[in-house]
């Protein structure tokens, strides 16, 4: 029995070692490694519209190209011309026309001497469309624009439309709109706009329309005109200018084909009223430019941008930046290396996708593809693809120098005997293929003397070939040659890059084929140059640096888009194994008591059994570690492709805030809609104070927010956009705050490919701020106007008031003469003392004119404003017409208020003036009344927010048409007015409203359409009282002996001061000029008592004879009169000894 259970057990050892291997082999079929394709993953619903973005964008550049190529016999003869059209072309068939051949892409004379261009290409086209023979006639450009004004040819190429140009030529619509551009030295500071450039030279072509925007638009810039760009260029590198203004394009191209990286484009103006290209036509033939316009309407967008692309690279429609700030630094041996090849022949894999391929068209695509030309697009120069070849005829004809270099190698040290490699730019790891049915293969050895394919010429066909001697290698021509053969088990493995593998796989349905193993070894893809060229390998190196990681990152996600699967447990195959192994350990048992006897040969099999055992636990724990490293390394991918995305999203979000931080809204509508209908832009709400929804959803929603007076003008600028295409216009509409804004709304029209309106695309801007500042400024310059008269009017009157003082001093000396020799109770004393009065109260009046023109701070003094109502109303009769009657009610015992006269004349003279132009066409009558009234606390008046208390109140009122409701709230506002222009400034009501404020009282308005207009003032009384009421003087009139030396320039004050003087008893020396009295005063300084002399006289002022005099003698008292100076006051007089 012992024995029996010693044998059992033995026997179930021995059969241990068997069900662990059995395990360990299904377990590498349960855990199938499958392959990182080369397709786009399904990643996301973004990831999936990428790659059908990118497939339609490949099939519309294709369709584009073929469209544009059989433009000229699709449209020959089909652009609908008149039948007198149609005649003037038969007679005509030959076009000439002039155009500068040295402007470069745009139009130049090309390496044969054949005038050829961007411009050049458009003109073809539309001589294709019209059956017609166009002729070139090239020049320089103010040659060529000499010729076409002249009509010694039919028209110029790429002509703006400038005004002086206009009487000679006809402008045809713009085939294309470049972008002008300024260009500086590089570490110049970037500009908003060229007003920033103010004071700075710029070098600008002679004759251009560019020279004429910066003259007319730009003064402050200095133009520097320059024949051609060469000569502006070497202008700015000598650094004689600070810029060079031209169209973008041919900037651009000078400083890539001229290796200009010290340059840098500071300002891309894209302003739509510049660089249009059109053609100037001969204006003796107007059917020309009628037919050319109508060859331009019919240009496709395929075909616009087929020729764009063509010349520039790019779609001028996409607003493309021009940057150059990134170019290489290359040595100037490199500079003449790459201008002396300007061609590098370059070989490609036909059949290695997604890398490089031909697709089915017969073009090369690829990574590879596309990052060789971000290298061709910096460094300036072709590379030039060998097509038609394969793989190994390739590898011959660069080792034969028929080839320059490889897009994409991987270095061995048998290529390294022909071609320099730059660093790797992409690697992939190697890995071994083989069929489903076979197990994980852990290392190469394990395929010893088994089949091998490799593609021939390939990196890894040297590896192996000298590393593995024991494999049997099998070349073959591709990779889908390997994958084929592997498939119908013509070989045991396949080895090849993972993602190359596993592209083809996916492609071409090999389901049979699984990543069965993996290798040492990486494609690290290179760029591989003839080693007899050791310049170009480092240009290239240079130029592969400067490829920003962002483009890397966007090629590698446009074609090395990678998903890995997580292993997978087939627990349904274990427990069919575990199963199995359970029937046969049961028949194991059986059969063990059958050979119980020999236990010594189990015993032997037993100890070699857990041999194998042990190498089999050896082998899982390397399989292991190498399962984990594996799964490291994909971690790490997933991490590394983690990062990208979320720095894309980071980079979407950045510019997502930017458009919301711009202050305007976008708009897409249909033609047939006026606005809204399509999509609006979610700056819609910050800008309207409205979802977008509402004007999606209800069509008619912005028309009915539209000021009325706006609408009828709006809706005429949007009819016309299918004829002037670029519409611009500035309206109000109703915010959902409830005020009107004004908004200005820039449209453009789109077309579809077949030239049809397909929709409008549209700015909006709230101008609002920018309208209210412009009528402030308008505002600012009136009231400036306003000031510069009111500064003339007292100069003016400055000059009158002292000729009028003078004769004023006349009339009243004289009078006081002749009432002198007269009795009190002489009537003619009385009329004397009539004349006295008058004259003193037209001085009163002069002063008063003086202070208001001079703005001289306001004399405050206890007044009785009866008096100056009444004699407004005198002179408001003398210049209304009869047809108004003036009434009066003004009563003389009103209360005195605290009051500046002139402002209290100013008043009346406002508020009458108003009243009598609101009656001057129909007449009527103008009342005015004068009273005092008591405020009281319960009074309504309080409402007027008077304090309570007595107050004077003035009325004026008149019979005319009222004032409108809408505008009484407006009435008192500087410079509001209904009067025609130059019928008033819309002062007068506010400057009376303001002095009745500073005289803390209150003015208001009521007023009925049709009943006229009252205004009442009131203005509050004070306690003391004015004693109005003139007091003669009564007394004698001191008089003396001394002797007095009187100077002035007016004969009469001369006369009747004298007299007076002499009268009184004085000795009076009289002179009418001051030099006489000097020279006088000079020769006998001891005649005189005392000097009384003028202020203002020719040739010597009465302040200079002042100072002479006080500095012979000091202590002689001098008068010093004047009836008005500004140089004179009673200070400076003071100053000059005069006491």
């Amino acid at each position: 029995m012992s024995s029996h259970r010693k044998s059992s057990c033995g026997s179930v050892a021995l059969l241990l070692p068997l069900i662990i291997w059995t395990l360990l082999a299904a377990s590498f079929s349960l855990f199938p490694m499958e392959t990182a394709q080369a397709e786009n993953p399904p990643a996301g619903p973004a990831a999936g519209n990428e790659t059908r973005a990118e497939n339609r964008a490949a099939q519309d550049l294709a369709q584009q190209a073929s469209v544009a190529g059989d433009a000229g016999k699709e449209h020959r003869g089909k652009v609908p011309l008149t039948p007198a059209e149609q005649q003037w072309l038969a007679s005509h068939p030959v076009i000439t026309l002039a155009v500068d051949d040295g402007y470069p892409p745009k139009n130049f004379r090309n390496n044969a001497g054949v005038i050829d261009g961007v411009n050049i290409d458009f003109t073809r086209l539309l001589a294709e469309k019209l059956g017609i023979t166009i002729q070139f006639v090239g020049s320089t450009w103010p040659e060529a624009l000499k010729k076409a004004m002249a009509h010694q040819v039919d028209g110029i190429v790429n002509a703006e439309m400038l005004e002086e140009r206009r009487p000679y030529l006809n402008f045809t619509d713009a085939c294309i709109v470049y972008p002008m551009a300024l260009v500086t030295r590089q570490g110049e500071p970037g500009i908003n706009s060229l007003v920033d450039f103010g004071g700075r030279k710029i070098a600008v072509k002679k004759s251009s329309a560019k020279l004429a925007i910066l003259v007319k638009i730009y003064p402050r810039i200095q133009a520097v005109e320059v024949d051609t760009l060469t000569e502006a260029f070497h202008l700015l590198m000598e650094k004689k200018v600070d810029g060079v203004f031209d169209d973008a394009t041919v900037l651009y191209h000078h400083i890539t084909e001229n290796f200009l990286t010290n340059l840098k484009f500071a300002y891309v103006q894209t302003d739509r009223h510049i660089g249009h290209s059109r053609i100037g036509l001969r204006n003796d033939a107007p059917e020309l430019v009628a037919i050319f316009n109508k060859a331009i309407s019919s240009i496709t967008d395929a075909e616009r941008r087929h020729i764009q692309r063509k010349w520039l690279d790019i779609d001028l429609q996409q607003d493309s930046l021009f940057q150059i700030e990134h170019l290489p630094a290359f040595t100037e041996e490199e500079f003449a290396w790459l201008k002396a090849h300007p061609v590098v022949r370059v070989a490609s894999d036909p059949a290695w996708a997604p890398i490089e391929f031909v697709d089915k068209h017969g073009e090369y695509q690829g990574f590879a593809i596309d990052y060789l030309q971000r290298l061709s697009d910096l460094l300036g120069i072709t590379f030039e693809i060998e097509k038609g070849k394969t793989w190994q005829e390739l590898v011959g004809q660069v080792k034969n120098r028929e080839l320059d270099m490889f897009s994409c190698l991987t270095p061995t040290p048998e290529r390294l005997s022909y071609v320099n490699f730059t660093r790797p730019y992409l690697s992939f790891p190697i890995v071994i293929f083989t069929r489903k049915d076979m197990g994980y293969v852990g290392k190469l050895e394990d395929l010893a003397g088994m089949k091998v394919g490799v593609v021939e010429s390939y990196a890894i066909h040297d590896l192996l070939r000298t590393n593995h001697p024991k494999l049997d290698i099998v070349p073959v021509k591709t990779v889908i040659d390997g994958l084929k053969m592997l498939e119908n088990s013509e070989i045991a493995a396949f080895a090849e890059n993972l993602l190359t593998g596993s592209n083809y796989i996916a492609q071409h349905g090999f389901s049979s084929v699984k990543v069965g193993g993996e290798t040492p070894y990486k494609n690290e893809m290179s760029l591989a140059v003839r080693s007899d060229w050791p310049q170009l390998i480092s240009i290239l190196q240079k130029a592969s640096d400067a490829v920003s990681e962002e483009d890397k990152a966007g090629l590698y996600r446009k074609w090395v888009m990678l998903t890995y699967h997580e292993p997978k447990v087939d627990y349904a195959v274990i427990f069919k194994v575990a199963a199995g192994v359970i029937v046969f350990c049961g028949v194991f048992f059986y059969w063990n008591r059958r050979l119980a006897r020999e236990v010594d040969i189990r015993r032997k099999l037993e100890d070699s059994l857990r041999l194998h055992q042990e190498e089999l636990e050896n082998i899982v724990a390397s399989k292991t570690k190498d399962l984990i490293e594996s799964n490291q390394r994909l971690q790490a991918e997933i991490g590394d492709r983690r990062k990208a995305y979320e720095e894309l999203h980071k980079v979407e979000a950045r510019q997502s805030l930017i458009l919301r931080s711009l202050p305007m809204a976008f708009y897409i509508s249909q033609p047939s809609d006026k606005y809204g209908g399509v999509w609006v832009s979610g700056q819609i709400e910050k800008i309207s104070g409205f979802t977008a929804e509402h004007f999606t959803t209800d069509p008619g929603f912005w028309e009915a927010r539209l000021h009325s007076e706006d609408r009828p003008r709006v809706f005429k600028v949007f009819g016309g956009i299918l004829e002037q295409k670029v519409i611009m216009v500035e309206y109000r509409w109703l915010h959902a705050d409830g005020n009107y804004r004004w908004f200005e709304d820039n449209a453009i029209l789109v077309r579809d490919e077949n030239g049809d309106p397909k929709e409008i695309v549209g700015i909006w801007l709230d101008i609002t701020e920018s309208k209210a500042a412009q009528e402030e400024r308008l505002w600012l310059g009136e009231q400036l106007q306003q000031a510069q008269k009111m500064e003339s009017i007292g100069t003016l009157s400055g000059g009158i008031a002292h000729d009028f003082n003078n004769i004023l001093s006349a009339i009243i000396g004289y009078a006081e003469l002749v009432k002198q020799r007269l009795t009190k109770d002489s009537e003619i004393w009385i009329h004397q003392q009539q004349v006295i009065r008058a004259g003193l109260r037209a001085r009163d009046l002069v002063q008063q004119i003086l202070a208001f023109s001079r703005h001289a701070p306001q004399e405050y003094k206890p007044l009785k404003i009866h008096l100056f109502v009444k004699e407004a109303l005198k002179l408001l009769r003398s210049t209304i017409p009869t047809t108004i009657e003036i009434k009066q009610s003004i009563n003389p015992d009103c209360g005195t208020i605290m009051a500046d006269s002139t402002q209290i004349h100013q008043i009346m003279m406002n508020l009458c003036t108003n009243a009598y132009q609101a009656m001057r066409e129909t007449g009527g009558v103008l009342a005015v009344g004068l009273n005092e009234v008591e405020v009281r606390e319960d009074d309504y008046l309080t409402g007027l927010h008077l304090a309570p208390g007595r107050y004077v109140m003035l009325e004026v009122s008149d019979t005319g048409p009222g004032i409108r409701p809408e505008i009484k709230n407006r009435i008192f506002e500087p410079y509001f007015t209904t009067k025609d222009k130059g019928e008033g400034t819309g002062m007068g009501l506010a400057v009376a409203h303001g002095i009745v404020k500073s005289h803390h009282g209150h003015i208001s308005v009521y007023s009925e359409p049709g009943k006229g207009t009252t205004f009442h003032v009131y203005l509050p009384c004070v306690a003391m009282e004015s004693n109005t009421a003139e007091v003669e003087v009564v007394g004698t009139v001191p008089r003396g002996h001394e002797r007095i030396l009187l100077v002035d320039d007016e004969e009469e004050i001369i006369r009747i001061s004298q007299h007076i003087l002499e009268a009184l008893g004085y000795t009076v020396t009289a002179l009418n000029g001051s030099i006489d009295a000097w020279k006088i005063f000079q020769s006998n300084p001891q005649d005189f008592d005392l000097v009384i002399t003028d202020m203002t006289m020719p040739r010597m002022t009465g302040a200079e004879l002042a100072k002479k005099i006080l500095q012979i003698r000091p202590d002689m008292p001098i008068v010093l009169c004047t009836g008005f100076s500004e140089q004179i006051s009673e200070e400076k007089a003071k100053s000059l000894g005069i006491k």
